[in-house]
């Protein structure tokens, strides 16, 4: 039934059967956190910080000699770490709240496999709030293979995301591309390079972040630092943040999957900004200005003859850029588990959040302008009866006087039931359509975009939809801390140009099953990807990759946004 004739047909019975098994369940963390309530009000005596290595080998199942060498190579979290992400502290009175944001911050900043908070009385009738949190093993190093139709990389890396356990983060890559086919250009080639970045979200141990990346990637060399106070809690009014880069690369043009021309870019950048939000912690205004400066020059441009459509190159341009937007958050947390991971607890902002904002790009002496763009942005997500359900929509117009340049519409949708222990039903749907006003075509489907089993550039335009479905396997099968999973999966997606016609039957359909590797220990969102995908184009295929090939949080409800 998985590869039937009619594969819209299986991709209908598995919807359908995801609604059929769908149970309502209650979060077991939901149910914790809310035991919190009953100390509401009351003085906090004493906080004790229990920050635990990564294995417990008083338990039988870690108690060999590989998890007591990992326990005694890894530098633990320090406890000044994680005091310093608490917004609370002795004398204060508990503040539920605060106590959950606390929990997620340490979840979501440190480099923790999970975190939580408990409140309880001692026998002296004091009151103790223990903060709980277990290591991950942080420094991260090997080999790890990507195969996306006919190109191979190839990385070997070394991150330490804890660096003496001061949470910070360093890293460095060397990656090695491998391209099977000619592409007619000696740059699109094999090619080697490497990758370096520091971040620091607590820059010696203020209120301040920094980041350093370096990227040596010859189609897209990168050299960027930057600097700001990020929102470390919804207590916090003002943000800022700065951003200067260096950009060197180039860019290719393809018409579906044969390379056309590429051309040769620098550029550099500047950007500030700075935000102000109001309201009750739960409801924020925000309102954020930003300027931003780039210069982009073309170095060089080729194309390859006997091409059948105009290749549109992009123009020199610098200029300045002010925008001013404003956005509307009303919002509540639930805590899962096995949604995008296993074995720890997934953070989800639920509710809606609306964004509405305004830029002007100024030639460089201020005396004209170039564009003005209106963006607008709408999210939805609730949880219910094992249901995490969201929308995102969300359109950037571009336009100068009466002329209309540029439309960019995304549409996402996705749906998870984590209702069975054992088996979480993901679906995600995405529409992503960038009107210009050439008929230039930058969307390619195949690959990483969308449609598992068919090459990166296998079809272009300037319209596309995907579809894809899982059903995520947790058959609770662990091999030396790592957790296997599996899944079954189909994929289905269409790209196209504004003057086509849709027809559901040129739509290419993909599926197949796969591994997972949750390496949890060694990273929250760690996973290793092994698809075996069947598509018309490559009959089988063998996909490799690392994380969730799509993943439930949107970029519209993250915890750095409302």
């Amino acid at each position: 039934m998985l590869l039937s004739p009619h594969p819209f047909g299986s991709l209908v019975g598995l919807v359908v059967l995801t609604i059929l098994l769908a149970a309502p369940v209650l979060s077991e963390e939901m149910a914790a956190s809310d035991s919190l309530t009953r100390y509401e009000g009351q003085v906090i005596d004493s906080i004790r910080i229990e920050n635990r290595n990564i294995y417990d080998t008083k338990n039988p199942k870690y108690s060999g000699f590989l998890f007591k060498s990992v326990n005694r190579l890894h530098l633990k979290t320090k406890a000044a770490v994680v005091r310093r992400e608490l917004l609370f502290k002795t004398g204060d009175n508990v503040d539920t709240d605060l106590i959950r944001e606390s929990a997620r911050n340490l979840r979501r900043r440190l480099a923790l496999f999970d975190a939580w908070i408990e409140i309880e009385k001692t026998e002296s009738g004091k009151l103790l709030v223990r903060v709980v949190t277990i290591d991950q093993w942080s420094l991260a190093t090997g080999l790890t293979i990507k195969k996306v139709g006919k190109e191979t990389d190839y990385k070997f890396y070394i991150e330490e995301k804890n660096l003496f356990g001061n949470n910070q983060v360093m890293a460095f890559d060397y990656v090695s591309e491998r391209r099977e086919d000619d592409d007619s250009f000696s740059s699109n080639r094999d090619v080697d390079y490497f990758n370096g970045r520091f971040s620091d979200t607590r820059f010696l141990g203020s209120s301040q972040a920094l980041s350093l990346s370096y990227s040596g990637n010859p189609s897209n060399k990168v050299t960027a630092i930057g600097v700001g106070m990020p929102y470390y809690d919804f207590t916090q009014n003002w943000r800022y943040e700065l951003l200067l880069s260096d950009q060197r690369g180039r860019r290719d043009f393809y018409q579906d999957e044969t390379l056309v021309a590429e051309a040769d870019y620098a550029a550099d950048g500047f950007s500030v900004g700075i935000s102000r939000r109001f309201g009750p912690y739960m409801r924020k205004l925000r309102f954020n200005l930003t300027y931003q400066y780039i210069y982009a020059q073309s170095l060089g441009q080729r194309e390859l003859p006997h091409i059948h459509r105009t290749v549109v190159f992009p123009d020199d341009s610098s200029y300045h850029a002010v925008g001013l937007s404003m956005r509307a958050s009303k919002f509540d947390f639930v805590e899962l588990r096995k949604i995008d991971g296993v074995g720890y607890t997934e953070d989800f902002i639920t509710g809606t959040t609306g964004l509405i904002g305004l830029q002007r790009a100024n030639d460089p002496d201020f005396n004209s302008y170039r564009y003005d763009k209106l963006t607008v942005e709408l999210a939805r997500q609730w949880y219910t009866r094992g249901h995490l359900i969201s929308v995102q929509l969300s359109d950037s117009h571009w336009f100068k006087g009466g002329s209309n340049i540029r439309d960019l519409v995304n549409i996402e949708f996705g749906f998870y039931n984590n209702g069975l222990d054992f088996l979480t039903f993901a679906l995600n749907g995405r529409y992503l359509s960038n009107w210009y006003p050439d008929g230039r075509e930058d969307l390619n489907i195949g690959g990483t975009t969308g449609v598992r089993g068919y090459d990166t550039f296998y079809r272009s335009g300037n319209r596309r939809a995907v579809l894809n479905f899982e059903s995520r396997f947790f058959p609770n099968v662990e091999i030396l801390s790592a957790v296997l999973g599996g899944v079954i999966f189909l994929d289905a997606g269409r790209v196209w140009r504004q003057d086509e016609e849709i027809d559901l039957n040129d739509f290419l359909i993909s599926g197949g099953v796969g591994l997972r590797i949750h390496l949890a220990r060694l990273g929250r969102d760690r996973v290793i990807r092994v698809d075996f995908g069947y598509s018309e184009s490559n009959t089988w295929q063998i996909l490799i990759g690392t994380n969730q090939y799509f993943r439930a949080a949107l970029s519209s409800l993250t915890l750095t946004n409302l």
